[in-house]
């Protein structure tokens, strides 16, 4: 979503993908927790692109980081005169709708 370059202090606003080193996820899964600030350590590939070193600061604080962070858990909804309001999952990249239906069945809409 968003990472800082340390050398210039520049933002850069956009997905990224952080390659592995081997093949054990177990540490990967166990480290990286979703929606938090982290400082690592890696050694870019491309532009878009970076493969992961080593992890520096779990709960890494920074001021801009975190408004980035507070500004993407808000949620966003799209509103549907009929179906009522949808919020983004913003994981898959798709609105959603939890209903009930006959017999208090739950289903659900997306988009």
């Amino acid at each position: 979503m968003a990472y800082k370059n340390l050398e210039n202090n520049e933002i850069i606003k956009n997905k990224i993908l952080i390659n592995k080193i081997d093949s054990d996820t177990t540490y990967y899964h166990q480290v990286f927790k979703e929606k938090t600030i982290m400082k690592l350590k890696v050694k870019e590939i491309n532009n878009k692109t970076f493969e992961f070193i080593d992890v520096i600061e779990n709960n890494y604080k920074d001021e801009e980081l975190q408004n980035i962070l507070n500004n993407y858990l808000e949620p966003i909804y799209c509103k549907d005169e009929v179906l009522g309001n949808f919020t983004l999952n913003k994981s898959l990249n798709i609105f959603e709708k939890t209903f009930y239906w006959v017999n208090n069945e739950k289903g659900s809409y997306s988009f």
